[in-house]
């Protein structure tokens, strides 16, 4: 899945061409080895290869020795994108680059790494924990990459007292936003518990809550507002006041967070009269928006859908029926954006849903991560 991801998202539009100069596809590509590109893209181009480096070490028989599982990971998706930018050479509006190349082999290094770390014994309990709920850790990288990406902290006082001036100076609180953000924190809260268990899910969220409102202080291009403090403040203390030992908690959680999708979905509510045409074509808008905007994107929906997906689960519902509902909410809501100006109507949303699914059940929920892999 993770190669047809990959292959997709480099070979995209598929408009091929015999290019004129005399360089070839491959001297082309060599004599790129001193350019390297803009920070989005060192950073999408790692973390495009760091679920195939977690993958890859996981699916090599376990009976190899650790080092070579992980040089095995590494040599697979460096050669995977070296193949893609060779065929990059010959994709109308792509570039062959180098630099891309070494940003696959550092992703997949790091995914390595992460996946041994996972499917280890390590001396770290709540990593022991976490991997045994691989499906809930993915979740959680994911939030933290739509709130905390650049993930470029800066040393400049000026930029902190900026990005606190929304909140001090011109707090600005909007109802929708307020919920939108208490409900994210609630969902946290419900995969810290699951993962960490009640007491240290307890203590861990009030940590991570005060460490993420730190980190958007420092890190460059991001700043808080009075609707996201207040919203994570509730969402906090009403999961730790009473939802923690609420026994139906679950269900509740579920139902508002299927609501604040369908809020998110349907957002700014100015309907038109003329339907546009819907998009068919998966991941066009992802592929062709700027990559900063690409990337935090990306992380909302898999973070939304595979919250969606696995708490329709967790209420009680079968895989299939969270599955077939989640989808037919998604799909809904992006039919039903033909009549909202500047949303993308398009079938993208509904097949990440699916693939974050299939994610979900071939990673199982009680065992071991990487067991079911290998």
């Amino acid at each position: 899945m993770m190669v047809a991801v990959i292959v997709y998202g480099s070979l995209y539009p598929f408009e091929f061409f015999r290019p004129q100069d005399s360089m070839g596809s491959l001297r082309g590509l060599l004599s790129t080895w001193r350019t390297w590109t803009g920070r989005g893209d060192i950073i999408s181009n790692i973390m495009l290869y760091v679920p195939f480096g977690v993958f890859a070490v996981c699916a090599i028989n376990k009976i190899i020795r650790a080092p070579f599982r992980i040089a095995g990971a590494v040599l697979a998706g460096t050669s995977l994108s070296f193949a893609m930018e060779l065929a990059q050479y010959f994709v109308a509006g792509r570039f062959s680059s180098l630099a891309d190349v070494y940003c696959a082999a550092a992703g997949s290094l790091l995914g390595a790494l992460a996946g041994c770390a996972l499917s280890g014994k390590t001396q770290l309990v709540w990593l022991e924990d976490l991997s045994a709920r691989p499906f809930v850790a993915i979740l959680l990288v994911c939030w933290l990459g739509y709130r905390l990406y650049p993930f470029e902290p800066v040393i400049d006082l000026h930029k902190y007292w900026d990005a606190l001036k929304p909140l001090i100076l011109f707090p600005q609180i909007s109802a929708l936003s307020v919920f939108r953000h208490m409900i994210a924190w609630l969902v946290i809260s419900q995969l810290l518990d699951t993962a960490l268990g009640r007491v240290r899910g307890r203590m861990a969220v009030v940590l991570l809550f005060c460490t993420v409102l730190f980190a958007r202080v420092l890190i460059d291009g991001l700043s808080l507002t009075a609707s996201e403090v207040c919203g994570g403040v509730l969402g906090v203390s009403i999961w730790l006041a009473a939802l923690s030992r609420y026994r139906g908690r679950t269900v509740l959680i579920a139902a508002m967070f299927a609501t604040s999708v369908i809020l998110q979905g349907l957002e700014p509510f100015q309907f038109s009269s003329a339907a546009r045409p819907f998009g068919w074509i998966p991941f066009r808008s992802l592929l062709q928006s700027p990559i900063n905007t690409a990337i935090v994107s990306f992380f909302e929906k898999v973070f939304n859908y595979g919250c969606l997906v696995w708490l329709l689960a967790q209420a009680g519902l079968s895989s299939r029926t969270a599955v077939a509902l989640g989808g037919a909410l998604v799909l809904g809501l992006r039919m039903t954006q033909v009549y909202l100006p500047g949303r993308s109507a398009e079938i993208t949303d509904f097949i990440m849903l699916l693939i974050i699914a299939g994610i979900m059940h071939l990673l199982g929920t009680g065992a071991k991560f990487g067991d079911e892999l290998s």
